[in-house]
């Protein structure tokens, strides 16, 4: 059984989500932030761990200080990230659109994907902090470097940011060959 890392009552009071926000796409968010953020970033073993305890209605201590200190604003942001796009666009057996309303107007794409990056950001911030706490206190999360070993585990990552930049070295690149067709002028050494 999955739980819920967060509640949607979490995500309403403290976020820019209204209270009429359907409950539904909301929790196919947080569902979505849980196995597509949470998860890679704490592997299976901690997350397995993290969920049964709060299926079970057990979780305490450290767990507990890594679920309210940690986990909750990390998935507020990663929720607004997964979110976001199904607030925007109803998909219907007639046609995808958009919702108006007689007081406001959906915003446009580009709004909407500029608002989803700044979420991102902050969502990745909190997703560093909580990497980092987890390493600190490894003692208590044993599981964080211990996923499991079947073919379905997931190891945890080490970094909360991501980037869509390449910077490259040079290190892993081929020099060119002689002979091998290359029209270039003599690059030093290779003749």
């Amino acid at each position: 059984m999955k739980g819920l890392f967060i509640s949607e009552d979490y995500i309403k009071q403290n976020t820019p989500i209204n209270d009429n926000v359907d409950v539904k796409l909301l929790k196919l968010a947080i569902l979505e932030a849980q196995e597509c953020h949470l998860l890679e970033s704490i592997g299976t073993g901690l997350y397995n761990d993290l969920n049964a305890k709060i299926v079970a209605g057990t979780i305490s201590g450290n767990d507990l200080i890594l679920m309210k200190s940690y986990i909750r604003p990390m998935m507020k942001y990663w929720v607004m990230v997964e979110g976001l796009p199904m607030m925007l666009f109803k998909f219907t057996n007639k046609a995808n659109s958009t919702s108006t309303s007689d007081n406001s107007s959906p915003i446009q794409y580009e709004d909407m994907n500029y608002n989803v990056k700044r979420f991102q950001a902050k969502a990745e911030v909190y997703t560093e902090r909580m990497i980092k706490y987890i390493q600190a206190n490894i003692t208590s999360f044993p599981l964080f470097y211990n996923s499991g070993n079947s073919i379905d585990t997931i190891f945890p990552s080490f970094e909360g940011y991501t980037t869509d930049w390449v910077l490259d070295t040079g290190r892993n690149r081929v020099q060119p060959q002689p002979n091998m067709g290359d029209i270039r002028p003599n690059m030093g050494g290779y003749e």
